[in-house]
This record gives C-alpha cells, sequence and structure tokens, in this order.
C-alpha cells in the first residue's frame, strides 16, 4: 500500500485530469490479508482507502487471480473488470551468469 499522502494525491490528480489513465497496484491485499495485524483503527482506514481506489482507478494489477477474487468479493462486479493479472516474473537472460550447484 502506498503512503497515504502519495495516495491522496494521486486521487486529486486523477480528479484534476480524469483522462489521464490511472493503473494502480495492488501487490498484497490491503483489507484482507489473512498475514496483516488487524487494528480496528487502521483497518478502518485500509477499507475506506482502498474502496476509493478501487472506484477511481481506471486498472487494478494483482499478482495471482486468487487476491482478485479476494479483493473483489466484496465489491460490485462491473469493479472486478478493471482487474488485470499480472505476476512477478523475471527475464532469465537477464541474468548472464550461471552458478553451478
Amino acid at each position: 500500500m502506498p503512503k497515504l499522502n502519495k495516495l491522496a494525491r494521486i486521487i486529486k490528480l486523477k480528479e484534476k485530469y480524469p483522462d489521464i489513465p490511472w493503473i494502480a497496484h495492488f501487490s498484497d491485499p490491503w483489507v484482507d490479508n489473512i498475514l496483516a495485524i488487524k487494528l480496528p483503527m487502521a483497518n478502518m482506514f485500509l477499507k475506506k482507502w482502498e474502496k476509493i481506489v478501487i472506484e477511481k482507478a481506471d486498472k487494478i494489477t494483482f499478482t495471482t487471480p486468487e487476491t482478485i477474487d479476494l479483493v473483489f468479493r466484496k465489491y460490485s462486479k462491473e469493479f472486478k473488470q478493471k482487474a488485470i493479472y499480472m505476476p512477478h516474473c523475471f527475464d532469465k537472460s537477464l541474468y548472464s551468469r550461471h552458478i553451478e550447484k
């Protein structure tokens, strides 16, 4: 999750320039992360900001299809159309040195 002050600026820019596409990225779920400590006040803020991003972003990338399903289960189906699956990956050709086992 980005710092909230940066996120607030991104949202203001999106409101000022609505024709410029905003692609948000969720590597890990904000609200539904089973590994995160659930502090009531923090969770309240995360729910609010996640909803704003889901509503205002033009596209939203996720690293797994399961995360897409997890996050969008609480939103209307129209928002799930914004989701793009983009796995973590790397290009082996960028690593020229081979390490023998």
